[in-house]
């Protein structure tokens, strides 16, 4: 098993702060996620959640630029995707 170091791009944060940085709630991230314009949360421990530093920052940049609703979701699946092929 091959490790890397930790950077920015293997941040984690905790559910319950990320919708700090998305200006949002956290009703409203769950609301996201639902609907297929936030990535779902990872389950880190037996009563905690996160979502990769990354992906916020991913949704954001494309929100900034004015993706509309079916680029995000293209970008929702994308990242999803890149999960798998991290693991």
């Amino acid at each position: 098993m091959k490790f890397e170091p930790l950077t920015a791009q293997h941040a984690l944060v905790r559910t319950t702060a990320a919708p700090r940085l998305m200006g949002d709630s956290l009703s409203g991230l769950y609301d996201k996620a639902s609907r297929g314009l936030m990535t779902k949360p990872l389950k880190v421990g037996a009563r905690a959640s996160a979502l990769p530093l990354r992906e916020i920052e991913a949704i954001n940049a494309a929100r900034i630029r004015g993706a509309d609703e079916s680029e995000i979701r293209a970008l929702v699946e994308q990242l999803h995707a890149d999960r798998s092929k991290a693991a």
